[in-house]
């Protein structure tokens, strides 16, 4: 919350994993999460794409083409669904082609976190009746992700706000506290 200067705030905390919280000025609720966060990223890339380290898979995922690994809905229907872009997401890793490169699977990996991460939250948020979500933790830096983040904030009209310093939200937050 101070990081953000609001006193009633849902937090996306995208750790090895991601918690997503209520803050108010009164109390902490814990809303959910999921184990998919910067772990996910690493332990996938380690197996599919040989390396682990994030700065490899960023640079990787920067030469990436979502068309080589992810089902569109373009890619499944001629018509438009509803407010959804037709170059949405149908399916994580849905298309899979032979021709996918390093590059691609790295930002498949990438996509397919963030959208879970961004979805959840975007939930969170629209079940206490918030559209924005304060995104903190070390996944608060990826570009990309922060890229996609953007993305979904369009298209379920959620905004993602990204405070500086996000990624010692947990320090900053233990220390104001006491304890």
């Amino acid at each position: 919350m101070f990081l953000s200067g609001r006193d009633n705030v849902i937090i996306a905390n995208i750790g090895t994993g991601t918690s997503v919280i209520e803050a108010t000025k009164d109390k902490i609720t814990h809303l959910g999460g999921t184990g998919v966060g910067g772990g996910t990223i690493t332990g996938l890339a380690k197996e599919l794409i040989k390396t682990q380290t994030f700065d490899n898979i960023l640079t990787l995922a920067d030469h990436g083409d979502l068309t080589q690994v992810d089902l569109l809905i373009e890619d499944i229907s001629d018509l438009d669904i509803s407010s959804l872009d037709r170059k949405a997401t149908a399916a994580n890793f849905g298309k899979m082609l032979d021709t996918a490169e390093k590059e691609d699977i790295a930002l498949g990996i990438i996509n397919m976190v963030y959208q879970v991460i961004g979805v959840i939250s975007m939930f969170a948020a629209k079940s206490r009746n918030k559209d924005t979500v304060l995104i903190t933790g070390n996944g608060s830096k990826n570009r990309i992700g922060k890229k996609i983040l953007d993305e979904i904030s369009v298209m379920y009209n959620v905004k993602f706000v990204f405070p500086a310093d996000a990624e010692y939200a947990t320090a900053i937050g233990a220390a104001l506290s006491g304890n």
